[in-house]
């Protein structure tokens, strides 16, 4: 997992680098965001040295001057989590990690489909053939399940506890272990799909012809074939996922329960899907007063404000 770079580091540099990742990585970073941690500490490093710095000299202007000069701003972040990991270490000698400029990037409120709409998507599939059972198979574990495509993609018969009706898996994303209910639809759905394609040596992948981006196919496809408005709206397996703990949220279901059905490792991730709890948003709401003077006057034509 190592970048690539025009000069390597030296050694000093890529244990420091190494070090901090591993760091990342016990706390739960998946491989991507170990690369991207990977490949902005180790140009962090190359444009200090650049600039005829070392971890002894290393100042606040410099670490200013190296942060603004970049245009994704999710490198801000890394950098400055590796100050101060370095200052913890007592590798630098001052915090720096407060030199650097704070970015949140704005979240758009997840996309959510009304129970009614899941179901027109679910029974939109043509269950007559066997790829279609398949195809069920797979949305449900999206739509009642919660499952990421990637968890769908790599599910596997060893995950599967069909007798007592469990699902234990290491999430992809987070590598952290989930445990489930087996819901009994997903269940009679599964049994269906496997006796379909006369599968029963229950042994590795459950679904092993399909791909990440195979998924996200099948659900926008069907999403259409069920004649749902799905214009300005996000597609694809992640929108049922949100759209269960819309539901969910709606059901007064706690969110640590929620927090855990999704696999969530952030508390506060969930909270998200509280601001699409229409129903009960609009019992806050605050009745609008009747308007009185010019403003009244302006509405009823008598004159302008």
């Amino acid at each position: 997992m190592k970048s690539k770079n025009k000069s390597p580091l030296n050694d000093q540099y890529n244990i420091l680098v190494d070090s901090y990742l591993k760091k990342c990585q016990t706390e739960g970073n998946c491989d991507s965001t170990l690369l991207f941690k990977r490949t902005s500490c180790e140009e962090f490093f190359h444009e200090m040295v650049s600039l005829g710095k070392n971890l002894s000299t290393l100042d606040a202007a410099t670490v200013g001057h190296i942060s603004v000069g970049k245009k994704n701003r999710n490198k801000w972040h890394v950098y400055r989590m590796l100050l101060h990991f370095l200052f913890e270490r007592g590798d630098i000698q001052r915090d720096l990690s407060v030199v650097v400029p704070t970015y949140r990037e704005r979240q758009p409120l997840p996309a959510v489909y009304t129970i009614g709409e899941i179901k027109r998507i679910e029974s939109s599939v043509d269950r007559t053939t066997s790829e279609g059972k398949r195809d069920y198979a797979i949305i449900l574990l999206a739509s009642r399940m919660g499952l990421r495509r990637s968890d769908i993609v790599n599910l596997t018969f060893e995950s599967i506890d069909f007798n007592y009706d469990r699902l234990r898996m290491i999430q992809k994303k987070t590598g952290a272990e989930l445990e489930l209910p087996l819901v009994s639809s997903v269940k009679e759905a599964l049994i269906q799909y496997l006796d379909a394609y006369g599968i029963s040596k229950r042994r590795g992948k459950v679904f092993p012809s399909v791909e990440p981006n195979d998924i996200t196919y099948l659900v926008t496809r069907q999403m259409r074939v069920s004649g749902i408005d799905i214009n300005g709206r996000r597609k694809g397996p992640h929108s049922l996922r949100s759209s269960l703990a819309t539901s969910m949220v709606n059901d007064h279901i706690s969110y640590e329960i929620i927090r855990h059905i999704l696999g969530h490792q952030d508390h506060d991730t969930v909270r998200k899907y509280a601001k699409l709890d229409i129903e009960n948003l609009r019992k806050c709401a605050i009745e609008v007063p009747a308007p009185t003077g010019s403003y009244k006057k302006a509405l009823g034509g008598g004159g302008v404000l």
